[in-house]
């Protein structure tokens, strides 16, 4: 495949090497490749699916750029361009990360794009929750499992940067994820009370039934303290002649 090809892909695809491959918003190093500011985190960060971020109440959202490493993390939203995976993705994937690799210089946003859809999509269940949210769109027969199976197999063996800017929204996805533990708690206890018990309409139905039945016998039992009067049941009964 020719390199002309794949710089064209890569330009057409990702932010970066469209302002210039050796072009960064920092200082550049001899060679012309970026010299990112390191991360204020650099401790390793677990990987946390779509499934599990949106347990925690982390929404995914489309973004309408074009450029597929233009993500973002605003508050408990990710936005992230839409990503068409089809029979000619893991090939285009593959010659991308390869041209990265093998030239002196060149920026990694390609390999580091992989490597962050590849965590979110754990299990065909976080596939199937891409789609649903409109941030993949599956060609590939309507398998889910072979999506996950391509992302594995393309970054088998791979580094992982942590100079990316894609590190930094992992970092800034953990950050959140920590300092709001509480409303993570509280998110993922609903996702699964919702997910075990909620599941049938009828169940929803008996516990709405249950609850208004509980709050009435509350008030029923709180007019009967209020309506009784110890003076009144103290007096004694007037004898019968």
């Amino acid at each position: 495949l020719g390199l002309l090809k794949i710089k064209s892909w890569m330009c057409s695809c990702f932010k970066a090497h469209q302002q210039n491959i050796h072009r960064d918003r920092g200082v550049e190093t001899e060679m012309g490749a970026p010299r990112l500011p390191r991360t204020n985190n650099p401790q390793r960060v677990v990987p946390r699916s779509a499934w599990k971020l949106s347990e925690a109440g982390i929404r995914f959202v489309p973004s309408s750029t074009r450029c597929l490493d233009d993500i973002d993390l605003d508050s408990w939203t990710l936005y992230m361009p839409k990503l068409l995976i089809d029979d000619s993705t893991a090939y285009k994937f593959h010659n991308m990360m390869v041209f990265e690799a093998m030239h002196v210089g060149t920026r990694n946003d390609v390999t580091a794009y992989v490597l962050f859809v590849k965590d979110l999509m754990d299990s065909a269940d976080d596939v199937r929750l891409l789609v649903k949210k409109m941030i993949l769109e599956n060609d590939l027969a309507d398998d889910n499992a072979a999506v996950v199976r391509l992302f594995n197999d393309l970054t088998r063996d791979v580094y992982k940067n942590r100079r990316s800017q894609l590190c930094r929204v992992r970092d800034d996805l953990e950050h959140h994820y920590i300092n709001h533990r509480a409303c993570v708690n509280m998110y993922e206890w609903w996702a699964h009370l919702r997910s075990n018990y909620f599941r049938s309409p009828w169940t929803v139905l008996a516990l709405l039934t249950a609850v208004l039945f509980l709050i009435g016998d509350i008030v029923q039992s709180v007019y009967a303290v209020k309506g009784y009067d110890p003076k009144d049941h103290g007096k004694a009964k007037p004898k019968m002649n």
